[in-house]
């Protein structure tokens, strides 16, 4: 860039250049550089801007500024003359930070859009998630409900099984008390019609005292006799059907327990003895 500024006598830090700058016999390039770039940098310079630098000793400047060599323009003289380069170059630099910025709030924007569907998916998902979750517990719930029917199904089944068992046993014991008893019947029945049959025989004979005696004696004896038989065997009827009625009546308890009604007739069977024995006439 070649200025024009052409004064021999004080050059303008803000505006001179860097040939300009090379005149100065205190200053060489590197320094006179070193002033540029920080020219750029600041905008306008002051002799405190010179004198914080590192790189410039500031012991230079005042004998520069006494002999009259160098001097500093005011910051408003300075703002007045800027080039329209510059400015050009600034509102370049700041359109393209205002593009940068544009695009970096687009993808911004971009994500945060990305980021809003992705969480109505992981909602949606966690929706679904949930409804299959609440849908299969009570699948599950509905499956333990019917085993436990299935199995009480099954132990009612069970317990009917076990009454029916039992009905069929009580009736077995009907069916043979009803015979024992029946017989028994039979039984007495002959020892009556022979008890008869003697009372007869007995009442014929009475025309020969001695013989008839005899006879109704030896009657007696062999009719005791056989009576005493047939009584054994009666008690021993008796006895057996006790222990089947007792039996009977064990087994009708526990049955009231597994069903709510009774079996009708099974705690009412009695065996009928009849006593209508007549006694031997002496």
């Amino acid at each position: 860039m070649v200025s024009n500024y052409q004064s021999p006598q004080i050059i303008d830090m803000n505006k001179a250049s860097k040939e300009d700058l090379l005149e100065i016999s205190e200053i060489g390039e590197k320094w006179a550089g070193t002033i540029i770039s920080l020219r750029e940098e600041k905008g306008t310079l002051t002799i405190e801007d010179l004198e914080m630098t590192s790189k410039i000793p500031s012991t230079i400047w005042d004998p520069l500024i006494e002999k009259g060599k160098i001097m500093f323009v005011e910051k408003k003289e300075v703002l007045g003359s800027m080039t329209l380069e510059r400015a050009m170059t600034e509102i370049k630099h700041l359109q393209a930070e205002i593009t940068r910025q544009s695009k970096h709030i687009a993808t911004q924007d971009l994500k945060i859009t990305q980021y809003e569907n992705a969480l109505i998916t992981i909602q949606q998902q966690l929706t679904c998630t949930t409804y299959k979750i609440k849908t299969t517990t009570q699948h599950v719930h509905n499956e333990e409900e019917r085993n436990k029917v299935t199995t009480q199904h099954e132990h009612d089944e069970e317990e009917r099984n076990k009454v029916r068992e039992m009905e069929c046993e009580m009736n077995e014991l009907r069916s043979r008390l009803l015979e024992q008893e029946k017989t028994w019947m039979n039984r007495l029945q002959q020892v009556e019609k022979k008890l008869k049959q003697a009372e007869m025989t007995n009442s014929k004979s009475q025309c020969d005292p001695e013989h008839h005696k005899i006879s109704t004696l030896e009657s007696r004896i062999q009719k005791l006799e056989e009576d005493n038989k047939e009584t054994k065997l009666a008690l021993q009827e008796v006895l057996s059907l006790l222990k089947d009625q007792n039996k009977i009546h064990s087994m009708s308890r526990s049955l009231s327990t597994e069903r709510s009604r009774s079996l009708p007739g099974s705690n009412d069977i009695h065996v009928h003895v009849p006593l209508n024995f007549k006694r031997l006439r002496t």
